[in-house]
């Protein structure tokens, strides 16, 4: 293209759908305005296009497809990042326990009732008249017994 064929502003403007403040502001950004082809291939590349406006081309729509899925990642990548925060606080603040340490507190409390609990046949039966000591302490023992098997087969679920 000659100095004489050379397409002003205004024109390459009309070229490709924008006004002449939209390509003075592009141009501001890097944008060459030479020609129009020259000035759409930096649009392609370098805007996007208005929502609910039309695409200007295939690429572009692909172009907002990929953005869509960034930000798509990028909200998943955060929430679980907000995710992993909150339960590392929960931890700090005593809020939450480790499965371990809650599992090893049970079996330790879990331990000294079952001492507790053997120990009442005896106590009850010495509270008992001698000759009804015995058959107190069998029965207290056997209904003990049920109850700290039912308590064995209980398991703890998350």
């Amino acid at each position: 293209m000659t100095v004489a064929e050379r397409m002003t502003i205004e024109e390459v403007a009309d070229a490709i759908g924008v006004t002449r403040q939209t390509l003075h502001t592009w141009q501001r950004e890097g944008c060459p305005v030479d020609s129009p082809e020259a000035a759409q291939r930096w649009r392609d590349n370098n805007k996007r296009p208005r929502y609910g406006g039309p695409s200007p081309n295939a690429r572009s729509k692909d172009q907002s497809e990929i953005q869509q899925a960034i930000l798509l990642a990028q909200v998943v990548k955060l929430r679980e990042e907000g995710r992993s925060k909150k339960l590392k606080n929960d931890i700090l603040e005593g809020r939450l326990w480790d499965a371990d340490e809650v599992l090893t507190t049970w079996r330790q409390a879990m331990h000294v009732l079952r001492a507790r609990i053997e120990a009442i046949p005896e106590a009850a039966g010495a509270e008992v008249p001698r000759e009804q000591r015995a058959a107190v302490e069998a029965r207290i023992e056997e209904l003990l017994r049920m109850a700290m098997s039912e308590l064995e087969n209980t398991t703890l679920e998350p």
